[in-house]
């Protein structure tokens, strides 16, 4: 199964590179808890993310305060119930035009049905606070 998630996941990530989020939406199940590991009192889309409805809302708020200037996964790592995604981000403010570059991993947990029941987003918070967060509220 693990294979058969990491696989999804390298197609759902090259949609999402074409402005394609629903492969990566379908994924998860209806009681998901997504995190974005930075403090939600500095950063409007940090902390967790409870069901499908509110992991939409987290993307329409990042899409509101983020443009993406760059973004690598090197690699998908999966092993048991979990993959692991290691990249690189680089975003700046719509509002400001401040910039951050980071070092990013994702943690996505499956079930045996194969959905995601839990996402970590595990990022240099404090750069990407320093570049948003004060706009972000």
């Amino acid at each position: 199964m693990t294979n058969d998630a990491r696989q999804k996941l390298i197609e759902a990530y090259s949609a999402i590179s074409r402005g394609d989020m629903e492969p990566l939406l379908s994924m998860l199940a209806e009681d998901i808890a997504w995190t974005y590991a930075a403090p939600p009192d500095q950063l409007a889309y940090g902390g967790i993310h409870h069901g499908v409805a509110s992991v939409r809302r987290f993307f329409e708020t990042v899409g509101s305060l983020v443009a993406f200037d760059g973004y690598s996964h090197d690699q998908f790592i999966a092993g048991g119930s979990t993959v692991v995604v290691i990249g690189r981000e680089q975003g700046r403010s719509i509002k400001s035009g401040t910039t951050y570059d980071t070092p990013m991993a994702h943690i996505y947990d499956f079930n045996s049905q194969g959905q995601v029941t839990a996402f970590t987003e595990l990022v240099d918070s404090a750069s990407v606070v320093r570049a948003i967060g004060d706009n972000s509220q």
